[in-house]
């Protein structure tokens, strides 16, 4: 009860603290101890069973007197959420705590395909061993190739298999059964691969420290543009989902982006520092 009650408070501070531009970073809402003590897996179920067959619960919002929310726009607006889970007060838990829920989910999704896969291949008379993982198998002499001749085609669901990664030398499958270093390797090498600026997918910004897609690269001429940039968003998808962690770093504008945020100018001098200054200077400057 009072921690609910804490826990709700902390909730609206941090939707007020949104509604007014965000004067406190959102770090000083993260609370380790929460995070720590509750049982992640228990809040997740249950907010997936307060969904019932609907979108789960949405994050707790805090009534306004014009009967409005402070609730991001991104969110449908509840003026009066019941709290079901901590899964609806993300702005409370830390990016460990996080982290661990979204790798949680991926482990259920992957039981869930997992049963679902080798019902099906029963169902066809075949070995239910047969079909219940991701398997990719690429040369190292053209690993994006390949990997892309593999997942080209495939469902979606499909892609949420437990991945198998084999490397192939001269047609002969190289040793070792993936455990989780062959798919971490694998996508390492990949990463360095797509990121290369002869690749020319994505640039480096030097003074951010950050990539960003490439206006000037061939591939948006491309009839097939649209493919390759799905291709490299179902790549990093399937890190996520399995875990492994990538050596990429975009401005927050992306994940802006992502969420139906608005950017702007501030993002611009995150991503193109130099730009962005020059850019404010000229709206400093004295008309007259």
């Amino acid at each position: 009860g009072e921690v609910l009650a804490a826990v709700r408070v902390l909730a609206g501070l941090h939707a007020a603290n949104e509604r007014a531009g965000c004067k406190l970073p959102f770090t000083e809402f993260h609370n380790p101890q929460l995070s720590a003590a509750v049982n992640l897996r228990r809040e997740y179920i249950l907010w997936l069973q307060a969904a019932d067959g609907r979108s789960p619960p949405p994050p707790l919002s805090l009534p306004t007197g014009d009967g409005g929310s402070t609730q991001h726009h991104h969110h449908h607006p509840h003026a009066t959420t019941p709290l079901v889970s901590l899964c609806q007060t993300p702005c409370l838990l830390t990016p460990e705590a996080k982290s661990r829920i979204l790798q949680g989910e991926a482990h259920l999704q992957k039981e869930a395909e997992m049963s679902a896969s080798a019902r099906e291949a029963l169902m066809q008379g075949l070995h239910p061993a047969a079909s219940v993982f991701l398997d990719i198998a690429v040369r190292r002499s053209s690993l994006l190739r390949d990997a892309a001749q593999q997942l080209a085609g495939r469902p979606p669901h499909h892609l949420k298999r437990p991945l198998r990664v084999t490397f192939v030398s001269q047609g002969v499958p190289e040793e070792g059964v993936d455990q989780g270093g062959v798919s971490r390797e694998f996508f390492q090498l990949l990463v360095s691969e797509i990121f290369q600026p002869q690749y020319g997918m994505f640039t480096y910004n030097e003074e951010s420290r950050t990539f960003w897609f490439n206006p000037a690269s061939a591939c948006l001429e491309e009839a097939g543009a649209v493919a390759e940039w799905r291709l490299v968003g179902a790549l990093l998808g399937l890190a996520i989902y399995n875990g492994i962690i990538l050596d990429v770093h975009f401005p927050q504008a992306v994940y802006k982006k992502l969420l139906g945020e608005p950017v702007g100018l501030p993002d611009l001098t995150e991503a193109f520092p130099s730009l962005g200054r020059s850019l404010q200077a000229l709206l400093d400057m004295d008309p007259e």
